[in-house]
């Protein structure tokens, strides 16, 4: 038998959301998981306000425009499907973002948002 889990006090609320949102907003989610442990879901409602927005709200939290820049996002990103998911290259035949993953976007020129 599991044992049900007890929600959070709030020192431990505290805790998660000093840990999470001390991060760099630049960090992906994913890089903040591996600082933190918490799970990236946890980290992306923290960090957008949708939970716990009460908690040490004098800390600054991202606006949903502000979410992570991807290359798949992107006009020249082109897409192909495989049973991995939404994958795909960049149409300009910059390697970087099958090296250093999506977030590249990030520090791209060439970056311009898709409709």
């Amino acid at each position: 038998m599991t044992a049900i889990r007890q929600p959070f006090t709030p020192q431990e609320r505290e805790i998660r959301v000093q840990a999470i949102l001390s991060q760099p907003p630049t960090a992906s989610h994913a890089a903040v998981m591996r600082t933190t442990g918490y799970d990236r879901e946890t980290i992306r409602r923290v960090r957008l306000g949708t939970l716990w927005a009460d908690v040490l709200p004098h800390l600054e939290r991202m606006s949903p425009e502000a979410a992570p820049i991807r290359c798949n996002r992107c006009i020249h990103w082109e897409r192909r499907s495989s049973h991995a998911g939404d994958v795909g290259t960049c149409g300009l035949g910059i390697p970087e973002p099958e090296i250093e993953g999506q977030t590249w976007a990030r520090g791209c020129g060439a970056f311009t948002q898709a409709a």
